[in-house]
């Protein structure tokens, strides 16, 4: 026999709330699903800081478990993997030509699967070595978008890599 933590009375259920407590709870929850969500919010943005820290240590007692886990949804859900880099990379595009359709900072072009990411100051390999070879679009949004990229085709990024320049500024219009 259990005690019901809502009415008090006993009852023979395996949960802590009797049957019919639970289905208030459960029709309740329906209803107001809208206010359910903000008293939610509400309460994770009063105690966000200590929810974080309490995730951050469960995760690294944890840390087999929770790798385990995380490695599981990736080989669950390859589909929402890929749209959650590409959304990441969609992001930090849009972001770094400062424009809601993504374009090349030397020659304008536009077409997405042509588009990267620049090392202005030219030390691409160097901050790959430092990163640890972290995705860099997700290290981007992680750092709050700092200076130092900008937007190229692949074509301009490995002009200026190979030779220094690119054609599309040497030329004399």
């Amino acid at each position: 026999m259990n005690i019901c933590s809502q009415c008090h009375k006993s009852h023979d259920g395996k949960f802590k709330t009797c049957e019919p407590c639970l289905d208030h709870t459960r029709k309740w929850r329906k209803e107001n699903l809208r206010r359910n969500r903000e008293i939610g919010l509400t309460y994770y943005y009063a105690h966000q800081k200590e929810i974080l820290e309490k995730g951050h240590i469960y995760r690294q007692v944890n840390r087999e478990k929770e790798n385990a886990r995380q490695q599981r949804w990736r080989k669950e859900n390859p589909e929402r993997l890929k749209e959650q880099r590409q959304d990441k990379r969609f992001m930090v595009l849009q972001y770094y030509s400062r424009s809601d359709i993504p374009f090349c900072d030397c020659c304008g072009e536009k077409t997405l699967e042509f588009l990267c990411i620049d090392h202005i100051s030219g030390n691409g390999n160097e901050h790959r070595r430092e990163t640890k070879k972290a995705p860099i679009y997700a290290w981007l949004i992680q750092h709050n978008f700092p200076d130092g990229f900008r937007v190229l085709c692949h074509n301009c990024n490995l002009s200026l890599g190979f030779y220094g320049y690119c054609p599309h500024k040497s030329k004399e219009v």
